[in-house]
């Protein structure tokens, strides 16, 4: 009786492969072992609210220099050159506009006018000159809300630049306000921070 049981699969099995052979179904085999995860199923590009990052080389032809949008400021918000603190190299960069670091205790403003435009961006940074101790914040407002808040620290200034990117499609105005957190600031004729490569499109 017990010899039976292994004729008996063989003839099962057999009648399934002739079923599959004769109906074009075909059955799939998983080479990986059951503990291997599965593949991921997320699509490589995820659409999103921020805008996308761009590269140096891919700078759009309408792209707008912010120096030449500057509606208001407290203090001369002109182009200018600079070395970054922090950057090993020394790069010198001739598309930088002065932002001046309040001092004083009150933030130094910056007006740009961008209507009609939908991604401000740029790059961060202080100059290779500011003292070590200085810690800057760069409150950046479009149409009065904030949309980023980054710090500039002279002790570790890694990376030498910060990237500012973010979309102000229907808003009219984008303002940094800059402000010393924290060190001694001295006489200087050029402003600590600076932000390097800013446009609109």
């Amino acid at each position: 009786m017990t010899n039976q049981h292994p004729r008996v699969a063989r003839i099962i099995a057999a009648a399934f492969t002739l079923t599959l052979l004769t109906t074009g179904c075909s059955v799939a085999v998983s080479t990986g072992s059951p503990s291997d995860p599965p593949a991921s199923t997320q699509p490589a590009d995820v659409p999103s609210s921020v805008a996308p990052p761009r590269t140096e080389e891919s700078v759009p032809a309408d792209a707008v220099a912010v120096d030449t949008l500057v509606a208001k400021a407290s203090r001369p918000a002109e182009r200018t050159s600079a070395t970054i603190k922090g950057d090993a190299g020394g790069t010198r960069h001739d598309n930088a506009l002065s932002l001046w670091a309040g001092c004083e205790g009150t933030p130094d403003e910056v007006v740009f006018g961008i209507a009609g435009h939908q991604i401000f961006q740029g790059k961060l940074g202080l100059r290779a000159s500011v003292p070590d101790d200085i810690v800057i914040e760069v409150l950046i407002l479009a149409d009065d809300e904030a949309v980023q808040n980054i710090r500039l620290d002279g002790t570790n200034p890694t990376p030498a630049l910060l990237p500012v990117r973010f979309l102000v499609e229907g808003r009219k105005t984008v303002t940094t306000r800059t402000k010393v957190v924290r060190g001694t600031c001295s006489e200087a004729s050029d402003s600590y921070a600076v932000l390097v490569d800013g446009y609109v499109h």
